[in-house]
């Protein structure tokens, strides 16, 4: 009889150490590994969240097993804090240890660690704590100067000119350019020897160009000859970027006038006045 009751006594104490395990938040591994943050173990429940340091955060498994692995966080003091519902843990990193840890040069919403070195105007700084948005010249508490700036060197002597170098190949054609737009109106000139008379036109024209490009128009001006100059003027309002030049009489009584439009839509005037004079 005596016997019974202790076998039933241990066993109900086996039965209430192992309930006791399964609601802890245990750690069974946290270190540096490969330049990564491994931190594994079991939350007290199956498929529950569990949180590390308040900042990263995943879910245990059917079996409640759980891993970190964070390659872009160290802890400053190499503890991290774990946080599964009401249980809470603490483990120390194995291989913590970062010594410094260059990070560039210094950006101000970047956040920095103890023992980062960025560069700052010239000179290297180190973090002496974490911080994010501190001027390393403005807070002597947080960081330190690490190497200085070096003063400006002398100008050196001017090396000897190096040989004439062989003259390379000539390069390609270039394209031909668009039409630039017509010049303002120069001064008037001296009075001029009296000329061969030309035509003296006024009348109104009509035409549509597209964008980036140029049209000849033919204008029927009586009086003008083969090898005059021309001369065109407009006399009403004119679209931005379209242009009008004479560029002369190739054929009896007609005068080419080329339109080009430098806009990046179609162009257009109708019955817009115009004046012709062709001269020798």
């Amino acid at each position: 009889m005596k016997t019974s009751i202790i076998a039933l006594i241990t066993i109900a104490a086996i039965g209430v150490t192992t309930s006791a395990e399964a609601a802890q938040l245990t750690v069974t591994d946290a270190k540096v590994e490969a330049g990564q943050l491994i931190v594994t173990g079991k939350t007290p429940q199956a498929s529950q969240q569990i949180g590390l340091d308040g900042l990263f955060t995943v879910t245990s498994d059917s079996s409640r097993v759980f891993s970190f692995q964070i390659s872009t966080y160290v802890p400053s003091d190499c503890v991290v804090t774990l946080t599964a519902g009401a249980s809470t843990n603490t483990a120390v990193v194995a291989a913590c240890g970062r010594g410094v840890s260059p990070r560039g040069a210094w950006v101000s919403g970047s956040p920095y660690l103890t023992d980062d070195l960025v560069t700052f105007q010239g000179s290297t700084w180190r973090a002496m704590s974490d911080n994010t948005g501190k001027r390393p010249d403005t807070h002597p508490t947080i960081w330190e100067q690490f190497a200085a700036r070096g003063a400006k060197g002398a100008t050196g002597a001017t090396g000897p000119a190096g040989p004439q170098g062989a003259t390379g190949p000539q390069g390609p054609q270039g394209e031909t350019g668009l039409t630039g737009p017509q010049g303002p109106i120069g001064p008037q000139g001296p009075q001029g020897a009296p000329g061969v008379s030309g035509a003296n036109v006024s009348g109104a024209i009509s035409a549509t160009v597209g964008a980036g490009a140029c049209v000849n128009l033919n204008l029927g001006i009586p009086g003008a000859k083969i090898g005059d100059a021309a001369v065109f003027s407009t006399k009403g309002a004119v679209p931005a970027k379209l242009v009008f030049t004479a560029v002369g009489v190739s054929t009896v009584n007609q005068v080419v006038v080329v339109a080009c439009n430098f806009g990046t839509t179609t162009a257009s005037v109708s019955n817009l006045p115009v004046h012709v004079v062709t001269f020798q």
